[in-house]
């Protein structure tokens, strides 16, 4: 079940965004205080169906193992802008974004952003291979050296910041594995943890993470997940349908997939 939590104050505009988020106050339905960080509606600008995506897909990530922050749904105020007083930007974000917008629990203060130079040699060969694999079965284009959307604590890796996600599935249109557009158009040779993943190529590449998806679509997790943010964000228009469709065809070939995936992480 996703939390919806009320807006009560604004903390300070978040470092770093496209969507020019904010680290926010919200409180929870048991009188609770969290700290947020919130992706406002209206800085999703001309892709409203982003704050769908980014749940559906921060969703899969938690129930796939990964570690990701707890999505929650932030009721914003009409007046919420008015408590913002040093940054105008942000504050007319919130005036333009009433209603229920996307964020996400702060993972804390002993989680420290990933810096270019970070060795990838502290963590799992496991963790390294599902965040590849999560990506590649999310399409998602932004994790990339210069912007690599995740924090870490110890040997623990957290995924982040989804809105890019399925950008490619209209060029599969039709097509039996629809992943293979998508890694010819985009190699995965880019990726953050494309050299950590090299070092572990090996026949049994993405097996633990194939077993978790299977049991994912058997169990009707996905469908669930879908169903959570078409009920969110139901303006969004996200296009279920075609995401449904996709992973339908990557759960029966994932062999395939995951072949693709290990030859597109070569440079």
């Amino acid at each position: 079940m996703i939390r919806t939590l009320q807006f009560t104050g604004f903390i300070e505009p978040a470092k770093r965004g496209i969507t020019k988020p904010l680290i926010i106050q919200a409180r929870s339905p048991d009188g609770s205080r969290e700290t947020i960080f919130l992706k406002t509606n209206a800085g999703y600008a001309d892709r409203p169906q982003s704050a769908g995506i980014e749940l559906f897909t921060t969703l899969v990530a938690r129930r796939l193992g990964l570690t990701a922050p707890e999505p929650v749904l932030v009721e914003v105020p009409e007046n919420a802008g008015r408590l913002v007083h040093d940054a105008p930007e942000h504050a007319d974000l919130l005036s333009r974004s009433a209603g229920l917008n996307f964020g996400t629990l702060a993972l804390g203060a002993d989680w420290k952003v990933w810096l270019p130079d970070l060795s990838t040699r502290s963590f799992p060969a496991e963790t390294v291979e599902t965040v590849l694999a999560f990506d590649g079965l999310m399409q998602h284009t932004d994790r990339e050296a210069e912007n690599p959307n995740l924090m870490w604590k110890g040997h623990e890796l957290a995924v982040l910041d989804h809105e890019k996600v399925f950008g490619y599935l209209t060029l599969a249109e039709g097509d039996a594995k629809p992943w293979r557009p998508f890694f010819q158009a985009r190699p995965f040779a880019r990726h953050v943890l494309a050299p950590a993943g090299r070092r572990l190529m090996s026949a049994d590449f993405g097996k633990g993470m194939w077993e978790r998806i299977l049991e994912q679509e058997l169990g009707g997790g996905f469908d669930e997940c879908l169903q959570a943010a078409e009920a969110a964000f139901p303006a969004a228009k996200v296009d279920l349908a075609r995401i449904r469709a996709y992973l339908t065809a990557l759960v029966t070939d994932a062999g395939d997939f995951f072949d693709y995936l290990k030859v597109s992480l070569q440079p």
